[in-house]
């Protein structure tokens, strides 16, 4: 399937996917998503054991961001007849991008800046520092399980 246009994908309200911790990888990468028209933002978390060893040499990360995109849209309920998506162009991604594509979905590659770019990495960053990992209370849904 073809890339849409900008002009072709304006007409659709837009759910925003970022990752942050690609660089890193100190904690695993952060996958996630925002819905601008409500503000509601929603993350998993692909382990950091998806980026070393043997997961890491076969790219299995990049089957876990698919399902975490995946696991994300479906939190804030986005509906592919309704809703296109911009996802992110980092490489992490584009393995969920094709799949996306393929189901149906409108999808954008653009860089993700604004209030999805900030939650992302402020997420990021409270789950990278330990002190606040051990204090707080939150899932991490570890995406290796279930999925599409």
């Amino acid at each position: 399937m073809q890339a849409l246009t900008e002009r072709e994908t304006s007409f659709y309200p837009e759910i925003e996917i970022d990752d942050a911790g690609w660089g890193d990888l100190v904690g695993g990468v952060i996958i996630g998503g925002y819905n601008p028209l409500n503000e509601e933002f929603r993350w998993t978390e692909i382990p950091v054991e998806y980026f070393q060893g043997e997961a890491f040499a076969t790219k299995d990360y990049l089957a876990a961001a698919k399902r975490a995109v995946n696991r994300v849209l479906g939190d804030l309920r986005a509906d592919k007849r309704f809703h296109q998506v911009a996802l992110c162009t980092g490489y992490v991604l584009n393995q969920a991008a094709r799949s996306l594509r393929r189901k149906g979905w409108r999808v954008v590659r653009r860089a993700i800046e604004g209030r999805c770019q900030a939650l992302v990495e402020e997420r990021f960053k409270q789950d990278s520092d330990p002190a606040f990992r051990n204090k707080s209370v939150h899932a991490i849904i570890h995406v290796g399980e279930g999925g599409s």
